[in-house]
């Protein structure tokens, strides 16, 4: 459940960014979440409806972008997305 506080999170910060522009309305809010993160994107979308009503982002669409995770290889230097390799070892030394 705590992607009720992070919707409240960017939401206020969205909504700051708004403070000297009352008139603006937003159409949408991108949010880039990574793979790693724990949080749920079907809550995220749930509670911004709820969140954003009577506001100036009210009407406006969440969009949610997925970033892959990346680590890089000690070994070589290597950066992949260790969910994608066999054993999350690095495709290139195999360390």
């Amino acid at each position: 459940m705590h992607e009720l506080s992070i919707v409240k999170r960017f939401m206020n910060i969205a909504l700051s960014s708004l403070e000297n522009e009352p008139d603006v309305r937003v159409r949408q809010l991108i949010l880039d979440v990574g793979e790693m993160s724990g949080t749920e994107p079907e809550y995220l979308q749930k509670y911004y409806e709820s969140c954003v009503r009577g506001t100036q982002l009210e009407g406006s669409t969440l969009v949610i972008r997925p970033v892959p995770m990346k680590v890089q290889c000690q070994s070589c230097g290597t950066i992949y997305n260790p969910k994608l390799t066999p054993e999350r070892l690095c495709p290139t030394c195999k360390s």
